[in-house]
């Protein structure tokens, strides 16, 4: 009797065991087929990181805010590359990664020149295209270390992402969740704006108020602030440069 309940206790004891380490199983399967979410999402985080820590002088708590909006943006690329063929969405994502290189890029040399970071609704910039080009051999060898260093995600995904990312179409409910995650998470951040203050040069004005592009780009990332500078070019709102 004593053997059959020792031999009971133990199947019981394998049995909870099992069902932990599949559930564990679990976990890091998602967390491998959603690691196309992952890579984008430390992408932005790496690039605003650089972004803040070069151009302002100092990052605050609202820091916080402009790498999560920007983590909700990466969900876009992200979920183009998921519904893609493997062959398809690693192309796909390295155009996407070049894009964000380039951008971050181009708003380093910009700022170079012109001390102010360039705006899609009012550049202000009145120079001819040749006159910038001539900047821009310059402005670019101050920026390398910068340049070099938002580069960094780009080459990860060049020379290891086949072997550490995972391509292909994705599942339907493992894209669904990603997206809703982003999702929820946008909202939240949207709803915790105003734990800042609401003055003239908090991120709530910034954002829902009186969108200043410089003060937006530090406040509330790069990333937001283009697509709220987007979002004003086609609504035909006046932005402020600084």
């Amino acid at each position: 009797m004593k053997s059959y309940r020792d031999a009971n206790r133990r199947m019981l004891i394998t049995n909870v065991s099992w069902k932990r380490r599949k559930k564990h199983f679990n976990v890091l399967l998602f967390l491998r087929n959603t690691s196309i979410y992952l890579y984008f999402a430390l992408s932005v985080i790496w690039l605003e990181l650089i972004f803040h820590v070069r151009f302002f002088e100092e990052m605050n708590v609202e820091f916080i805010h402009a790498m999560l909006f920007s983590v909700c943006f990466s969900a876009i690329p992200a979920s183009i590359c998921s519904v893609l063929p493997k062959k398809a969405g690693m192309i796909i994502a390295v155009v996407f990664a070049v894009c964000l290189f380039l951008f971050f890029v181009f708003q380093a040399v910009y700022y170079e020149m012109f001390n102010v970071f360039w705006s899609v609704s009012s550049t202000g910039i009145k120079c001819s295209f040749k006159e910038i080009w001539k900047l821009v051999p310059a402005a670019a060898g101050v920026q390398w270390f910068t340049i070099l260093l938002y580069a960094l995600p780009m080459l990860v995904l060049i020379i290891v992402g086949r072997k550490i990312l995972s391509f292909g179409r994705l599942h339907i409910p493992h894209i669904i969740i990603a997206v809703v995650g982003a999702i929820i998470l946008h909202v939240l951040l949207l709803v915790t704006l105003g734990l800042y203050g609401k003055d003239a040069a908090s991120p709530y004005h910034l954002y829902n108020e009186k969108f200043v592009y410089d003060a937006s780009a530090e406040r509330l990332g790069l990333i937001t602030s283009m697509r709220l500078d987007l979002k004003n070019l086609i609504s035909n709102e006046n932005n402020v440069r600084n």
